[in-house]
């Protein structure tokens, strides 16, 4: 990300302002910068699934041979290995790893929940528009003032940061409430 901030910087008018268009490629790396918040957003909550898995298993007693193969079916068929990371898809997966209420939590941890929640939304659309050159939804979404310039994917940042760490909280107390004596992110 900081590659893509670096090249933007360099382009010039990274925000169109008075009517004057972003610099030749601006546009191009702002794109690029929407795209990549949301990919980074979802490979994390696939490793702190990944972590979480993991943990479980371990702590459940099951003989260490029989480790990979349980990890690799409680795995199976995850939401966010198939889907958009929306919070939908993130409850449904740490459902599965027993944590019940994810929204209620989530709230409870970020004040800014209720925005934060639309703003990923919105995030979520903005991204498949570009990734599938959807003209049509990029105008409507341009038409609700989702743009991808570096403003938006500032606050688009700010609020996959909160998100993180609510759910690096949520899901590090689940484990050790599980497991008091075991690190939950430890990887043995």
């Amino acid at each position: 990300m900081t590659e893509l901030r670096r090249a933007h910087a360099l382009l010039g008018n990274p925000e169109p302002r008075a009517g004057r268009p972003p610099g030749t490629g601006a546009q191009q790396i702002n794109d690029a910068l929407v795209l990549r918040i949301v990919t980074e957003f979802q490979g994390f909550v696939r490793d702190l699934l990944d972590l979480a898995t993991s943990t479980l298993v371990r702590g459940s007693g099951s003989l260490a041979q029989h480790q990979t193969r349980l990890t690799s079916a409680m795995s199976s068929d995850r939401w966010i290995d198939r889907g958009n990371p929306h919070l939908d898809t993130v409850r449904k997966d740490a459902e599965r790893l027993g944590i019940a209420s994810l929204g209620s939590q989530l709230l409870a941890r970020n004040p800014t929940h209720d925005s934060d929640a639309r703003l990923l939304k919105e995030l979520v659309q903005l991204r498949n528009a570009l990734t599938h050159g959807d003209q049509d939804r990029l105008r409507r979404l341009a038409q609700r003032g989702i743009r991808p310039t570096i403003g938006y994917v500032d606050a688009a940042h700010a609020c996959l940061d909160r998100y993180a760490g609510a759910l690096d909280e949520i899901f590090w107390d689940h484990l050790i409430g599980l497991f008091p004596a075991v690190d939950p992110w430890s990887p043995s």
